[in-house]
């Protein structure tokens, strides 16, 4: 790998700490969101959605307690190529925010959904999102993240103003592991739009599995419909097969796997719940995966006096198609090395979050991706849901084949 100043970066476009509007409640100032997944929905302009977002009154710049008024489970930005701007959207007044893709009313505390992957059928937009809530590790009592369930939510036209958006969920009828909406990855192939899921929070231990259903069902299920019947998974045969449910006993802790797919999925050969990217690369005539060395990552940020091996985004290539097999994986960027000076937040630095970003590479051999890190903020203080876009040309892109 080489840098290029004309791909590596900072490129645009760029999440600056700045003003943002929430939807019903006035101005506010967006301080920073995980993720930043996108997709173009009209010539010049892109759609940006962010997960865990921190919010402040106008003109802020100090960050408030997550869970006090000072953050919401999800944003989003409409990024506008012309002017180099991102505007951001969440709902309610800054000192009561609203997450902009909301649950529904009366959802326990903490619940929210995390957004993945955006895509575009015709005018229509779509988003991945994942449910989550707060809860206890039973084993440990240590608080964890639980993930119940995965949606998509459908906008009809998505260049018009975020706030006359009229959004319609659409359920997948799958709950626990795996997950197929926040850090999994979603292509729509032909009549199909195919969904990648990751099957454990843990890096060490985690696999990628695959389902698919019809877009013409996306298009046509009217609003609050579940599509559970619709979905099929890859079996360990390479087949398609049908009756593919969720776990009842799977409670979205990170337990274990989907009691369905425990032994009959096709283990598509990413591992790690940290974000990737899959699309056909023409310029090899193969499939691409950039992803994250989520091991590495593992041994050096919660075993600190362990590895020292920095998080990284791979590339890596597939003859077969997106289901692998894959190459030996090739590092593409090390992140301390993209890191400006500044105090070190505490276990180190790490990114996550990595989704590729093909509508503004410059060329089929460069790689340009979003990811989110715990590099020090405006403040000075650790700032994680930091998202940044940077680009790397890839002098040899691997290919064994």
């Amino acid at each position: 790998m080489r840098r290029d100043d004309a791909a590596a970066g900072p490129l645009r476009p760029s999440f600056p700490w700045g003003p943002g509007v929430g939807i019903g409640g006035g101005p506010g100032a967006w301080l920073g969101g995980d993720g930043g997944r996108g997709c173009s929905i009209s010539p010049g302009r892109y759609f940006f959605a962010f997960s865990d977002t921190y919010l402040g009154p106008p003109g802020g710049t100090t960050r408030r307690p997550f869970g006090q008024g000072g953050g919401v489970g999800n944003t989003i930005s409409i990024y506008d190529v012309d002017g180099d701007r991102n505007a951001y959207y969440w709902r309610g007044p800054a000192d009561a925010p609203r997450p902009f893709f909301e649950d529904a009313p009366g959802s326990p505390a903490g619940q929210r959904f995390w957004c993945g992957r955006s895509f575009t059928v015709g005018p229509k937009l779509f988003v991945m999102l994942t449910r989550v809530r707060p809860g206890r590790d039973p084993r440990t009592g240590s608080n964890r993240t639980r993930y119940l369930d995965t949606l998509i939510a459908r906008v009809a036209d998505p260049t018009a103003d975020p706030a006359r958006w009229a959004i319609d969920y659409l359920d997948l009828g799958i709950s626990g592991f795996p997950i197929y909406g926040a850090n999994g990855e979603a292509l729509v192939s032909g009549a199909d739009l195919v969904l990648f899921g990751v099957t454990s929070p843990d890096p060490m231990a985690t696999e990628t599995a695959a389902i698919k259903l019809p877009v013409a069902s996306l298009l046509m299920a009217p609003s609050g419909a579940s599509l559970a019947a619709e979905v099929t998974y890859l079996d360990r045969f390479y087949r398609w097969s049908a009756g593919f449910a969720g776990d009842p006993m799977d409670q979205g802790d990170g337990g274990g796997l989907n009691a369905a797919l425990h032994y009959d999925y096709w283990r598509v050969g990413i591992r790690t719940p940290l974000g990737f990217t899959i699309r056909w690369n023409g310029r090899i005539n193969r499939w691409q995966a950039v992803t994250v060395d989520s091991r590495a990552e593992w041994q050096e940020h919660y075993q600190p006096s362990g590895n020292p091996n920095p998080r990284s985004v791979i590339a890596m290539v597939s003859r077969r198609g997106p289901f692998g097999p894959w190459s030996a994986p090739r590092k593409v960027f090390n992140f301390p090395d993209f890191v400006a000076a500044g105090p070190r937040p505490p276990g180190g630095l790490h990114c996550y979050a990595v989704a590729e970003c093909p509508d503004f590479a410059a060329g089929p051999d460069v790689i340009r991706f979003t990811y989110s890190s715990s590099q020090s903020g405006p403040s000075g203080a650790a700032a994680p849901e930091r998202p940044e876009f940077y680009g790397v040309r890839v002098a040899e892109v691997p290919n064994p084949f």
